[in-house]
């Protein structure tokens, strides 16, 4: 029942964010197909690189966690 009601909400907010987005740059309009319009990151845009930047970052420090704790497990079963 309340379902489409947040469909409805989400929508509402995230076209006003998906808006915001595309005026900043962050993302562009690649093509359309029938009524769809189809975006990719704006790779050029310097945020949208400082995010994927940060994105690695955050991948390669998880990745190190991860290992350095599972690394302790398998020195304490040896």
């Amino acid at each position: 029942m309340f379902g489409h009601l947040a469909a409805v909400l989400l929508s509402g907010t995230l076209n006003r964010v998906w808006i915001g987005m595309e005026k900043a740059g962050l993302i562009k309009n690649t093509r359309k197909v029938g009524k769809a319009k189809l975006y990719r990151l704006n790779s050029d845009n310097e945020v949208v690189k400082r995010l994927i930047d940060l994105h690695k970052q955050l991948l390669v420090q998880e990745t190190e966690n991860y290992f350095a704790l599972h690394a302790k497990k398998v020195q304490a079963v040896v």
